[in-house]
C-alpha cells in the first residue's frame, strides 16, 4: 500500500509539476513513478507532455499503447505528431494531445465521446483515437488554400517575392503562413537581400526616368552607379541590422507572453517581415516618384508633406507586419502578437533617448532614415 501511495503521489506532483511548465522537474517525478511502475500507461502519456524532441514523444506514446491499445489520448497524439511537416516541429511542444488527461479522463471519462463506438477521446480531437469516426468537421477548403500556398511557395524561386503581395494588403495568411515549412537561415538572408535589391533597381529605375532623363551620358551613368552602389550597400546593411535586432528583442517578449514558436521560424518570419516592407517602401516611393513626374513643379510643395505622411504609414507597416511575423511564428493572439512589436519598438526607442535624445529627435532619426529610401538615387 505505501508503495502504491508513493507512486501515485509521484503521478499527482507530476501531473502538477508539468501543467506549471516546469516540464524538467515534472520529468524526473514521472521517471521515478515509471520505474516504479512501468505498466501504468497514464504515467507514459504525461511523460510525453515533458519530453524533450517528437521522436522521444513518440516513443512515450507507442509506451501507452502497448500498455492500453485502446488508449484514445495516446493514438490521437501519434496521429498529430505524423501530420506534422518539417519545420512545424514546435507544434508538439505543448502537447496538445495531454489537454485530454484530466483527472475525468484518467478515471474513465473524457470530453468528447464517439458517437460510433463511444470511446473517449480529447476536446480537441477531430477523429476517434479507436475507430477514426470524425467528432468535429474541418474546413477542408481553407485547409488545402493553406496547402497549395505552401507548395506554390515552395515550387517558385525566388519565392519569397510571392510575400509582398500579402503585405501590401496587410494579408498574414499570404505573407507569413506559407514561409512557416521553408525557414532556413539561407532563406532568411535571401528574402532581406532580394528586398534591398527590389529597392535599389525601382530607386535607380527613378533616376534614369527622372533628373537624369535629358543629361544620359557615361558619365553620369557611371556616377550613377557608383551611388546605386552605396546606396545599396547601406540600405542592405541596415536592414541585416534591423531584422536582426527586430528578431531578438523580440523573441524573449514573445516567450515571456507564452510563445511556444521555434528560433529559427521565428528568425526567418521576421527577415520576411523586413523584405515584405522593403517592397512597400519601394512601391510607395514609386508612388511619389510618378506625382512628381506627372505634377511638375506642383510638387516642389507637396512632396515633401506627401513624404513625411508615408513615413508615418511606413512605421505603422513595420509594426504590424512585425506582429504578424510573430503572431505566425508562435501562434499567438493577435494582441498579444502587437505587445510584443511594441515592446521590441519601445525598446530600441528607449536605447535612442538614453543616448540623451528627446522624442522630437526620435520622430526626426525616424524620418531621415525613410526618406533616402523614397527617393531616387542622387548623384
Amino acid at each position: 500500500m505505501a508503495r502504491e501511495d508513493r507512486i501515485a503521489r509521484l503521478i499527482e506532483q507530476g501531473v502538477t509539476t508539468a501543467r506549471a511548465g516546469d516540464r524538467a522537474q515534472a520529468r524526473q517525478l514521472l521517471q521515478e513513478a515509471a520505474r516504479l511502475a512501468p505498466d501504468n500507461e497514464w504515467v507514459w502519456l504525461w511523460m510525453s507532455a515533458t519530453v524533450e524532441g517528437i521522436e522521444a514523444q513518440r516513443e512515450c506514446l507507442h509506451q501507452v499503447l502497448q500498455i492500453n491499445p485502446n488508449n484514445g489520448l495516446a493514438r490521437n497524439g501519434l496521429r498529430f505528431l505524423n501530420q506534422l511537416r518539417a519545420g512545424q516541429e514546435w507544434r508538439a511542444a505543448d502537447a496538445p494531445w495531454i489537454l485530454g488527461a484530466d483527472e475525468t479522463a484518467i478515471s474513465g471519462t473524457s470530453s468528447r465521446p464517439c458517437p460510433r463506438c463511444g470511446a473517449q477521446n480529447p476536446a480537441w480531437s477531430y477523429t476517434c483515437g479507436r475507430c477514426g469516426a470524425v467528432l468535429q468537421p474541418v474546413d477542408i477548403i481553407e485547409t488545402a488554400r493553406t496547402e497549395a500556398l505552401a507548395k506554390q511557395r515552395a515550387a517558385t524561386a525566388p519565392s519569397v517575392i510571392l510575400s509582398w503581395g500579402g503585405a501590401v494588403a496587410l494579408n498574414s495568411v499570404h505573407t507569413f503562413a506559407p514561409e512557416v515549412e521553408l525557414a532556413s537561415l539561407s532563406r532568411s538572408l535571401y528574402a532581406v537581400i532580394l528586398g534591398s535589391a527590389f529597392l535599389l533597381l525601382l530607386q535607380t529605375v527613378a533616376a534614369l526616368a527622372g533628373p537624369l532623363a535629358e543629361r544620359w551620358s557615361l558619365l553620369t551613368l557611371g556616377q550613377l552607379g557608383r551611388a546605386a552602389l552605396l546606396s545599396g550597400l547601406w540600405t542592405l546593411l541596415a536592414s541585416l541590422v534591423a531584422w536582426l535586432a527586430a528578431a531578438f528583442l523580440t523573441l524573449p517578449v514573445a516567450a515571456l507572453l507564452g510563445g511556444r514558436g521555434k528560433v529559427k521560424v521565428h528568425v526567418h518570419l521576421v527577415s520576411v517581415a523586413v523584405s515584405s516592407w522593403l517592397a512597400v517602401t519601394a512601391l510607395f516611393g514609386l508612388l511619389l516618384w510618378g506625382i512628381e513626374l506627372g505634377i511638375g513643379q506642383a510638387a516642389v510643395s507637396l512632396l515633401p508633406e506627401a513624404r513625411l505622411m508615408v513615413t508615418g504609414v511606413l512605421a505603422l507597416y513595420a509594426l504590424i507586419l512585425l506582429a504578424q511575423g510573430v503572431q505566425t511564428a508562435h501562434s499567438m493572439h493577435g494582441v498579444l502578437s502587437l505587445i510584443v512589436a511594441g515592446a521590441a519598438v519601445a525598446a530600441a526607442g528607449a536605447c535612442y533617448l538614453a543616448l540623451g535624445h528627446n522624442l522630437a529627435e526620435l520622430w526626426s532619426a525616424w524620418q531621415q532614415v525613410v526618406m533616402p529610401l523614397l527617393s531616387p538615387i542622387s548623384l
